[in-house]
């Protein structure tokens, strides 16, 4: 797959000095996307999503948002089509969710250091700088930063240059609750609490048990980590098929920091369910592994409120 979009790249000159230098061949494509943001934005701002401090249960809220987001995916569907646009029972098809457990640390502890691995531009990333906005509104501080693909990978996956999009877009929309979005999007980013990493290492096969010693030490320099999207899940599993049965924990377990996976399915890669789940699944829903309708939240390493921790100790970077 990253074979192929590599591919793609050479052929329209991306990586060359001519007219396609340095051009996304998928830009209309996102930008077809980042057009229909105003309306989840707006739900998330009639919600109160935005006002005052985040709570334990504002940020569960602005997790699912992220996680549902996913379903956005324009390697998969054009900009407005596909599961997201769907009637669809998100509480109930959430198979696995965590995202409790990991709301109520989140809110209880100290400065935290957030490395978010970013997934699909467009109404995913728009949901995604919601939750990043909570993040550091957090009364404790800390930082967050996005992790995101150096050139154009998988039709959607958020670029560098599709971040500076996202802002202006948000900048110029006649929402004030978007525009004061991007006003304190933008003073985080002058203040160094927001940075944005792109490197070639997300854009290449690596399952991330074996990445490379540089990206190894960057994740492993959080505090706590979210990886979005399908692509990033199945590397967290090492794209391999295993039974489905098998504990989350047991596998991501070469992670000694904190985290969640965010994702929506759309491939055969799962694990953490129960045989119950799995036998009623194929009954109701054949296609449930791969059309972008069911979810799950899986969370590793998460210290539980009590310990009053407000950083893990970590024997290795992962």
């Amino acid at each position: 797959e990253f074979y192929l979009f590599r591919r793609v790249l050479e052929a329209t000159g991306f990586f060359g000095d001519g007219p396609g230098a340095g051009v996304d061949p998928y830009g209309p494509d996102k930008h077809a996307s980042l057009a229909l943001v105003e309306k989840p934005l707006a739900a998330l701002a009639d919600a109160g999503f935005f006002d005052a401090t985040p709570t334990a249960a504002t940020l569960r809220g602005l997790l699912k948002a992220s996680l549902w987001g996913n379903q956005a995916d324009l390697s998969l569907w054009q900009a407005g089509e596909g599961p997201g646009h769907e009637r669809i029972d998100r509480d109930n098809q959430l198979l696995v969710d965590h995202t409790g457990l990991v709301a109520e640390w989140l809110a209880s502890a100290g400065p935290l250091d957030v490395g978010l691995v970013v997934d699909n531009a467009g109404e995913e990333f728009t949901m995604d700088l919601a939750l990043v906005d909570a993040l550091l509104r957090l009364p404790r501080g800390g930082r967050v930063t996005l992790h995101v693909k150096a050139f154009p990978t998988y039709v959607s996956d958020v670029t560098p240059r599709d971040v500076d999009d996202t802002l202006h877009a948000f900048r110029t929309s006649s929402a004030p609750h978007t525009r004061r979005l991007a006003d304190r999007l933008d003073s985080a980013l002058a203040a160094g609490r927001l940075t944005i990493q792109p490197d070639p290492a997300w854009a290449q096969p690596h399952p991330f048990r074996r990445l490379p010693e540089a990206p190894r030490a960057t994740l492993g320099g959080h505090d706590f980590l979210i990886f979005k999207g399908d692509a990033n899940y199945r590397r967290l599993l090492d794209d391999c098929h295993w039974p489905a049965t098998t504990p989350f924990d047991a596998i991501v377990a070469y992670f000694d920091t904190p985290l969640i996976a965010l994702r929506t399915c759309k491939a055969e890669v799962i694990a953490g369910l129960d045989a119950d789940q799995i036998a009623r699944l194929s009954t109701i829903d054949p296609d449930w592994k791969v059309n972008g309708r069911w979810a799950v939240a899986q969370a590793h390493a998460i210290p539980r409120p009590a310990t009053g921790a407000s950083r893990v100790a970590r024997k290795t970077p992962l």
